[in-house]
Order: structure tokens, then C-alpha cells, then sequence
């Protein structure tokens, strides 16, 4: 009997050592909150706190092309359309509220080709702008993206108000990179691509992120489990940054299929 009370004295002493490793866990869990505005959506709610990556963009689809963006591509007014016999013509493009437009094409059935704008404000060389690392990297998680799948890649796009581009901080992982050009005006990579991801600001969110793979909705066939990484599936790839009247624009292009020849240089090719 005399074992029963030094068993609760002992179980008495270790939860009040828990409780005071609960209360530090949670005291410097609170000031990181506070620090960083990471609010846990439960607090958002409670308090209405309202961010830019809790407001998700809309996005409409279109057959129209925006203006600057057919200057910059070698287009004739005869290959815009549903035409089998034109080798490089427009499909669409999807309009948002929260950021510029983007459009797509497809080049002789076999690759597409993505345009987007990401700033009306580059006043800086893009060699200067441009910051490449050649490193393997996992998305943002935590946050709504629009997702386009196209060519055995999804490109995802940030589902909120883009930040301002102070630079533009490229992650290329893949076999066989390259940097074909790098110049004040053009920056042109090609890739048996993996995954690519763009920030405009360090230790934040991706902008832009793209991935090899079949995707179904939120399962990833190439995944061995639901939880695991997702398994290298290459495909040819190429990326183009290009600067016109101090707007900077993205270029993307792909193979509709991995085993599709693929001759670095062609979406430079199409370019006026």
C-alpha cells in the first residue's frame, strides 16, 4: 500500500514536467506566429485576419490573344485557329483577376508553348535579374494553386496576388541542363526537366512551380504511396525569360510526349 502514494507523487512530479515542456513548446510556437503572421487558419478565422494567399484568383478562359503577347511570337493571322495543316498556332488563354494572362499554343502537334508576363517593371539587365540554381526542390505546400497539366508536366500557379518582382529566383532540376543564352535582353534554358520552381523574393512562397508526371487530381500516379516523393519522369523542356520595353516575360515549352526528338533551340525559333 505504502507504493500506492510514491506512484501518484511521481506521476504528479512527470505531468507537471510535461505541462511545462507543452507551455515552452507552445510559448515559442506563439512567437513565431506573432513574428512571422503565419497564422493557423482556425486564428485567421477567429480574428478575420485575411491575407493575399488566402484570397483565391478566378480565372476565365478566352480566345483572344493579349496584344503584347503575339508581337513576341511568330505568328501569322492564318494559324490562329483549330487549323490541322497550320504547324504553330494559338488554343487559348486563361484570363485572372489577380495576375496577367496566360497563353498557350501548340507547334506542330507535337510540344506547347506558355506565355506569361510576370512584370510590367524590369529595368535591370536579366543577367543582373536572373538567379539560376540547379537543385531539386518540393512546391510550397499549405497554399491554393491553378493547375494546368500539360504535356506530362503541371504547371502551378500561385492562386493569389503575385509579389512584387525585386528578382526572379529559378530552381531547375533535370538531366542535361543547360543555359543556351544569358544576356541583358533573353535568359534561355533547356532541360530533360524534373521540376522548376520561381520565387521573386528568398524564404517565400513559390510563384511558379512545375513538375513531371501524371497527375490525378490529389494523387500523384508516380508516387509509390500518397505520402512519398514523387519518382523522376524527364522530359524535354525549355525555358525562356524575355525582356521587351521593360516588360519581362516567361516563355515555357515542352514535348507532348518524353520519347518526341527535341532539338534545344526551338522555342528560340519562335521568337520574333
Amino acid at each position: 500500500m505504502v507504493l500506492i502514494p510514491i506512484l501518484q507523487l511521481l506521476l504528479k512530479y512527470h505531468m507537471k514536467k510535461f505541462f511545462k515542456i507543452v507551455l515552452y513548446i507552445v510559448g515559442i510556437y506563439s512567437a513565431y506566429v506573432l513574428i512571422s503572421g503565419d497564422y493557423p487558419l482556425f486564428v485567421k478565422k477567429a480574428l478575420h485576419i485575411t491575407t493575399n494567399d488566402d484570397v483565391p484568383d478566378s480565372d476565365s478562359t478566352s480566345n483572344a490573344i493579349p496584344p503584347d503577347y503575339s508581337k513576341i511570337l511568330k505568328l501569322k493571322q492564318s494559324c490562329c485557329g483549330d487549323s490541322d495543316t497550320s504547324k504553330f498556332y494559338f488554343t487559348s488563354t486563361e484570363f485572372f483577376k489577380l495576375r496577367n494572362p496566360i497563353s498557350f499554343f501548340v507547334y506542330k502537334k507535337k510540344y506547347t508553348l506558355q506565355i506569361y508576363k510576370i512584370s510590367s517593371d524590369c529595368k535591370q539587365p536579366l543577367d543582373k535579374y536572373i538567379i539560376e540554381k540547379y537543385i531539386n526542390v518540393k512546391k510550397t505546400m499549405n497554399l491554393c494553386y491553378t493547375m494546368f497539366d500539360k504535356d506530362n508536366i503541371v504547371y502551378l500557379y500561385k492562386a493569389s496576388l503575385p509579389l512584387k518582382v525585386s528578382k526572379v529566383y529559378l530552381t531547375l532540376d533535370g538531366k542535361d541542363n543547360r543555359t543556351i543564352t544569358k544576356n541583358d535582353s533573353v535568359v534561355y534554358y533547356y532541360s530533360m526537366l524534373n521540376n522548376f520552381s520561381i520565387q521573386y523574393q528568398l524564404n517565400v512562397a513559390h510563384d511558379i512551380f512545375g513538375e513531371t508526371g501524371i497527375h490525378d487530381g490529389f494523387a500523384d500516379k508516380k508516387k509509390d504511396s500518397f505520402f512519398s516523393s514523387p519518382k523522376p519522369d524527364y522530359q524535354p523542356f525549355e525555358m525562356l525569360f524575355l525582356k521587351r520595353n521593360n516588360s519581362l516575360y516567361l516563355l515555357m515549352m515542352a514535348a507532348n510526349k518524353k520519347d518526341i526528338p527535341y532539338s534545344p533551340g526551338t522555342l528560340y525559333n519562335l521568337v520574333k
